[in-house]
């Protein structure tokens, strides 16, 4: 396969992992969770790398980054990111089971005064 016709290929995945990216950073910034914040911290620092990457694949130039390279960095993007809506589903999960159990503990408060 020609190397243009990869990149072609590859830069629209690359501008979904970057709003991915994101979004996720927007959705931890709204939890006050430590955990939130660490996988804010890991979404701040993985953005950068794909907007680099980006712009390699966009500039091109007389000296195009390596598609190999790109596809590695590519995949372990897309598994950060894989991991990351993970992790944040499963906190939001806590967090609602946290709020459901304390919702009805005042309920049961309430009916037994």
């Amino acid at each position: 396969m020609d190397s243009t016709i990869r990149y072609q290929l590859i830069r629209p995945v690359l501008d979904q992992i970057e709003k991915d990216y994101e979004s996720l950073r927007r959705y931890a910034a709204f939890h006050r969770h430590v955990k939130a914040r660490s996988i804010l911290r890991q979404a701040e620092r993985s953005l950068p790398l794909v907007k680099n990457l980006r712009e390699k694949i966009v500039s091109g130039g007389p000296k195009k980054p390596n598609v190999e390279n790109i596809y590695r960095i590519y995949r372990k993007l897309k598994m950060d990111l894989r991991a990351s809506k993970r992790r944040l589903q499963r906190l939001a999960l806590t967090e609602s089971r946290i709020q459901k159990m304390n919702s009805e503990q005042i309920l049961s408060a309430e009916s037994a005064a």
